[in-house]
């Protein structure tokens, strides 16, 4: 069984949003109880962290206790949705529920021990002989979709290089360079991230793909979310010169999750956020 529409990119880096986590012991993808300052030795440094200011900030991150989305895309007017995500970042418990025609699935695991997990369909657990493959593409929907959404959050995540392209930059955007020392799925993957000099919003991102070929996007729609320590902004929607948008949307951050969601494949997410979770005005 493969989950349909994984787009790149897809750098499986753990999704600590504030801490550095050790590839060995990965236990830190739930919310972080004390924030680390984060050492700053370069201008590449400096510009990375004055992006993830600008989406909140390593203080209004550790206070996210969970976060809901989206991930579709939208060609021609249409918005074709293809996952609904789920994070307790308190317990590290992730959901994953998608469709396939009539076929209902859903994906619960451990972001720190996604083997342990389960996968149903049409509420029944797969068969041993499916579910480690079933997993595996759950967790790499994970990486992919969250890294759409998350990449500002990530920019300081163990293992990436960052580094200043000033031939790629101009009066008012200033090109950030990101490798990968070894780390993930497809490490030799490159990208530039486009942020703006007074800002610090990302303004869009170009890739090379370890098959050679180019993306890129503009990332707009930012929407705002209050934190207990402050602000976050969150880039719904990435717009492709082809006209084709990658979305991640349906946004939440929710603080009271119900338990059934991180345990009963019945109790599904419907695609969009409660009223109550939704941005705040701008």
């Amino acid at each position: 069984m493969r989950l349909a529409y994984l787009l790149t990119p897809l750098v499986a880096i753990a999704l600590a949003a504030c801490a550095t986590p050790d590839p060995d012991t990965a236990t830190t993808d739930a919310a972080p109880s004390e924030v680390a300052e984060i050492p700053l030795h370069s201008a590449a440094d400096s510009l990375a962290m004055q992006a993830f200011d600008y989406a909140g900030g390593p203080a209004a991150w550790a206070s996210v206790a969970a976060l809901r989305c989206d991930f579709a895309i939208e060609r021609g007017g249409e918005r074709i949705p293809i996952r609904h995500h789920l994070w307790d970042r308190t317990t590290g418990a992730y959901r994953i529920d998608w469709s396939n025609g009539d076929t209902l699935y859903t994906a619960l695991f451990d972001v720190n021990d996604y083997t342990a997990g389960s996968v149903y369909m049409n509420g029944r657990p797969l068969a041993d002989s499916t579910l480690a493959d079933a997993l595996d593409n759950a967790e790499q929907a994970y990486l992919n979709d969250t890294y759409w959404l998350l990449l500002p959050v990530k920019l300081f995540d163990d293992g990436v290089t960052r580094g200043l392209d000033a031939d790629s930059s101009d009066a008012t955007t200033a090109a950030l360079t990101l490798a990968f020392d070894g780390v993930g799925l497809t490490p030799d993957e490159a990208y530039w991230i486009y942020i703006n000099r007074d800002s610090g919003a990302v303004e869009g991102w170009t890739y090379v793909l370890e098959s050679g070929g180019v993306g890129q996007s503009a990332w707009v729609d930012y929407q705002p979310f209050e934190t207990k320590a402050g602000p976050v902004l969150l880039s719904a929607r990435k717009e492709r010169a082809d006209g084709l948008a990658i979305l991640t949307d349906a946004l939440a951050l929710p603080t009271d999750l119900d338990p059934a969601a991180s345990t009963d494949p019945a109790a599904r997410l419907d695609g969009r956020a409660l009223a109550a979770d939704a941005p705040t005005e701008l």
